[in-house]
């Protein structure tokens, strides 16, 4: 991939880990651009869910 083509833009996330046994999850939003023209931002949730092995 040439230096032209490889494309950075800004973006902001908040993630929270419910560590608790009952739960074990993480949820959260990221917010940024919708795509690299830098024009319209967008944002939306992220999560997981966790289990001890």
């Amino acid at each position: 991939m040439t230096k032209e083509n490889n494309r950075e833009f800004p973006t902001v996330g908040t993630v929270v880990e419910d560590l608790k046994s009952d739960k074990m999850r993480s949820y959260g939003k990221i917010y940024g651009y919708e795509s690299y023209d830098m024009g319209k931002v967008t944002n939306f949730p992220v999560g997981s869910y966790a289990t001890i092995v």
